[in-house]
């Protein structure tokens, strides 16, 4: 994913080789963001507008090395790319007869 505020990209996912992974409900990422992957498929890239309510609310965020301050009550935009999800890969689809795990 690649997160933005102002035209101010804060982090770009897409720079590096590793995808990003996270558990779906974990709240390990903004609430609008989780919200909005649990409706895509895999091979989906959709541009997202989150509102400050589900993403940093009224204090935003504070600055970290190499990172910008996200100011409070900011709508963050996310360009995300849901390449693939854990279960869905061929060997697994294999063994379980396309059950999933």
């Amino acid at each position: 994913f690649k997160a933005s505020f102002d035209g101010k990209t804060f982090d770009d996912c897409f720079k590096t080789q590793n995808a990003y992974y996270y558990r779906v409900g974990s709240e390990s990422i903004v609430p609008g963001l989780d919200m909005a992957v649990q409706k895509m498929k895999v091979g989906d890239r959709w541009t997202i507008l989150v509102p400050p309510q589900l993403a940093f609310g009224e204090k935003g965020v504070k600055p970290s090395p190499g990172k910008p301050r996200i100011p409070g009550n900011a709508t963050i935009e996310y360009e995300v790319l849901l390449e693939t999800f854990p279960g869905a890969e061929e060997e697994i689809l294999e063994v379980t007869g396309g059950e999933g795990v």
